[in-house]
């Protein structure tokens, strides 16, 4: 299949959009055997979660957030 990252990003974007309940079925379809892709995507959806809000945020409110933590 085409692993191109065009299709990374078009499967990593769907996903995203997705309740995280539906995410598996999704990639079950997407991803359709295709094991390294499959687990590309939720390396990817890993890393979204983990980094949150952090670039929906400006670097000074954020700093002031969490210094007054």
């Amino acid at each position: 299949m085409n692993n191109s990252p065009e299709r990374e990003a078009d499967i990593f974007n769907a996903t995203l959009k997705l309740p995280v309940g539906r995410r598996a079925a999704f990639l079950d379809m997407a991803c359709a055997g295709e094991a390294a892709l499959r687990r590309q995507i939720e390396e990817l959806l890993r890393a979204s979660e983990e980094a949150g809000d952090f670039l929906e945020r400006p670097a000074a409110r954020r700093a002031r957030n969490d210094l007054a933590e």
